[in-house]
């Protein structure tokens, strides 16, 4: 940046207006707020700016108020996102009515708390992502790895669904993952309808949740909860079945980059890649990796005038034998 009133007017808490599109007709602006930034000198008279920042949505991080929603959790979380000038899209439904009480929480805080809760079956994963144009689509991710449309496809053959340029390496985040969804460590839920606890335990396989005889032969909880006469029925044992499986769902991550395009990729659905067949310089091997994975964030980037899409994803694990 040659001009200096352009970064020392650049400040904390300042509101940014950009627009991204493919087609100038179909423009579509947003306000960020600047969270952190950075100017150091790059050359004589020259300074470069790197910042951080937000969607300006003042009331979603910040407001804080008490209400009540008697509702499913997915439609409670589609209510307050609009609540704050969201626009949700909600791909899956739960099976989870009851009141959800917002105790003087902000909007982020409440969504976080109530969508732990979410419960569809025991396979349940329900994440939520916020678009730049201010879309929340939320969704049940096992559903959507299994339900990907075929032209939802990733490939470097010409012709055939979206051509990637490169994918990266693929990181495997099995362990960690397996320590934050406390692997092995038991929940408890002492249900204050029926007076029993109930010991939940999430395995590398599943979770299995069995009724403690009495709170007397346990000195110390590792966590600990409360259910009673308006929680859903899975109330507790959602809290580690949601932890568990997005957990598990996120045990690989790459990122494939698209090249020089606007391409209209979605965040939280999922895509067929096809992984390069002979991949010397980074063993990627087409067998063991090509198949569905989720999108969980689009990235673009502008250099020299140019725009690049690029979009981290994720999954499970490898395949056993041949692509799926």
């Amino acid at each position: 940046v040659k001009n200096p009133k352009l970064f020392e007017s650049v400040n904390n808490a300042m509101s940014l207006n950009l627009m991204l599109t493919r087609e100038f007709e179909k423009e579509i602006y947003s306000d960020f707020l600047i969270t952190k930034n950075n100017v150091t000198p790059y050359s004589p008279g020259v300074h470069e700016i790197n910042i951080v920042a937000i969607l300006d949505i003042k009331s979603y991080f910040l407001g804080q108020e008490i209400a009540s929603y008697e509702d499913t959790s997915v439609n409670t979380v589609a209510a307050v996102l609009m609540e704050n000038g969201l626009s949700p899209e909600i791909k899956h439904k739960s099976n989870d009515r009851q009141v959800w009480l917002r105790y003087n929480l902000t909007a982020q805080r409440f969504i976080s708390e109530v969508m732990s809760h979410s419960y569809k079956d025991s396979n349940s994963a329900f994440a939520i992502g916020i678009t730049y144009d201010k879309k929340a689509i939320i969704a049940n991710i096992p559903e959507v790895l299994k339900n990907v449309p075929p032209e939802n496809l990733f490939t470097s053959m010409e012709g055939q669904g979206i051509q990637y340029n490169r994918i990266q390496p693929i990181r495997n985040n099995f362990g960690f993952f397996d320590m934050v969804a406390n692997a092995g460590k038991g929940y408890h839920n002492f249900n204050l309808v029926t007076g029993l606890t109930e010991k939940a335990t999430f395995t590398s396989e599943k979770v299995t949740a069995n009724i403690l005889p009495s709170l007397g032969n346990f000195n110390r909880w590792d966590t600990y909860e409360f259910s009673n006469d308006n929680t859903h029925e899975n109330y507790a044992i959602a809290k580690l079945t949601q932890r568990a499986n997005l957990a598990k769902l996120c045990n690989l991550m790459t990122v494939v980059e698209l090249g020089n395009n606007f391409i209209p990729v979605k965040l939280l659905d999922g895509y067929t890649i096809i992984f390069p067949q002979d991949d010397t310089q980074y063993k990627l091997n087409n067998e063991t990796y090509s198949g569905k994975w989720l999108v969980t964030k689009v990235i673009r980037q502008i250099l020299s005038n140019k725009l690049f899409t690029s979009v981290e994803v994720n999954r499970e694990g490898i395949n056993s034998s041949g692509g799926r």
